[in-house]
């Protein structure tokens, strides 16, 4: 079984792309910290379709999210001419992380379809 789960912050704005049969796609790295004391490691992630166009539009530098998917590989050869392979995630789901902003602080990264869901009547 191929399942990556790691929470973290992006490094940096994502990218959005389409390919050419015109499906989006959007590349993001995020810093996965593991025990206190150790550097974070970076993972590179790609999403697909409807969550590529999400994440593209809710998320940015720093956001903090909580990535589930599969560990691909691609294989390449650099300038000279050896092979090389770049480790990815497959993302099947993005969780975007950030707390929701207060009413006075709006919040671009904040998805308006979390937003519209109301829990204030549930019981616990």
């Amino acid at each position: 079984m191929n399942i990556w789960m790691g929470s973290g912050n992006l490094g940096r704005d994502p990218e959005l792309r389409s390919t050419a049969s015109g499906t989006s796609v959007c590349d993001f790295s995020i810093a996965v910290q593991g025990r206190k004391d150790d550097p974070p490691t970076w993972f590179r992630v790609t999403a697909w379709e409807k969550q590529a166009e999400a994440c593209a539009e809710y998320l940015k530098k720093g956001s903090k999210v909580l990535v589930t998917g599969d560990i691909r590989t691609d294989e390449y050869e650099d300038k000279e001419g050896n092979k090389r392979q770049k480790w990815w995630v497959n993302a099947r789901q993005v969780e975007f992380l950030d707390r929701k902003p207060r009413e006075d602080e709006p919040d671009e990264r904040y998805s308006p379809r979390e937003s519209a869901a109301d829990y204030s009547d549930l019981p616990f």
